[in-house]
């Protein structure tokens, strides 16, 4: 019988708690009955709740690659909706992109996953350098702000401080 050789088949692939789910039902099930040891595990181990909505909308771009960035948007976009249309994950992918690159994007132009990923390749190593040069910017600002206010302080009192009483 398939249905039973399918279901010895499954003890192989289950381990911890599914394990003992197994052996729970095949003393109660049995062998055979497929349709209900499939309504039984989706019953028991199906995802119901709202986890991978809130991480494929939460998902925002920090650093690194924007095509990397895109990728793993697009598989958290797909685990939360399969059936969803492409435009929406490319507008959810769009979506946790920093304000600048976004703009760079022509909604238009971008009809599929290949014309968005393109673009964002190409986008990658001007946004990249543009934010490096802007990091080195802010910290040689900070510094020297920081070095000048020193200098101006050099000889006043602070007006408040953290003082460690240990």
């Amino acid at each position: 019988n398939n249905e039973a050789k399918m279901v010895e088949a499954l003890r192989f692939f289950v381990v911890g708690s599914p394990k003992d789910w197994y052996e729970s039902n095949l003393k109660i099930i049995g062998l055979g009955k497929w349709p209900e040891w499939k309504q039984s595990f989706l019953t028991v181990f199906v995802d119901k709740g709202w986890s991978k909505i809130r991480k494929a909308l939460g998902y925002k771009y920090l650093a690194g690659s924007l095509v990397d960035y895109a990728l793993a948007k697009e598989r958290f976009c797909l685990e939360a909706e399969s059936n969803g249309t492409i435009i929406s994950r490319i507008n959810m992918i769009v979506f946790g992109l920093p304000l600048e690159v976004q703009d760079e994007l022509d909604r238009e132009e971008i009809i599929n996953m290949e014309k968005l990923f393109n673009k964002l390749r190409k986008l990658d190593d001007s946004f990249n350098h543009h934010r490096k040069v802007q990091s080195y910017q802010m910290n040689t600002t900070n510094k020297n702000f920081n070095n000048k206010q020193l200098e101006n302080n050099k000889n006043k009192l602070p007006t408040a401080a953290i003082v460690d009483s240990q």
